[in-house]
């Protein structure tokens, strides 16, 4: 009986340390950058890999002077979400074509991005990614 209570207690053990099924993992990241204050798009360097199936998330706390327009584009250079507008601070999904946020653990993205055209305003925008 006591060997049965052991096993028993191993399995629970293992499952807290392993995680139950279906339980997301974000990572988060502080994200900042620069857009153009023409307007034009901004391509990020920054490559990042997406750690469950889920929503990718931006909390945008400081955003342009104007409004800040990202969208998620794949390694082959494609965006393949559409484009998320930020007029003011807050927190928003990435959205896919098709409507869902659902984004495939494993997907590997990096930014687009624009701003509203402007002369002299504050192009810099920075917030957290969960990913």
């Amino acid at each position: 009986m006591r060997s049965r209570h052991v096993l028993l207690g191993g399995a629970a053990a293992l499952a807290l340390i392993l995680g139950t099924p279906g339980m997301a993992s974000a990572n988060s990241v502080q994200v900042s950058g620069e857009l153009n204050t023409g307007g034009s798009l901004v391509q990020y360097s920054t490559f990042r890999t997406h750690t469950f199936t889920g929503p990718i998330n931006l909390n945008l706390t400081d955003n342009t002077g104007t409004y800040t327009r990202l969208g998620l584009r794949n390694t082959s250079g494609t965006q393949f979400t559409n484009t998320s507008q930020w007029n003011a601070p807050g927190s928003q999904n990435f959205v896919l074509p098709s409507g869902s946020t659902t984004i495939a653990s494993g997907t590997q993205f990096a930014f687009n991005g624009r701003m509203g055209a402007c002369t002299a305003c504050d192009r810099f925008w920075g917030g957290t990614l969960n990913y």
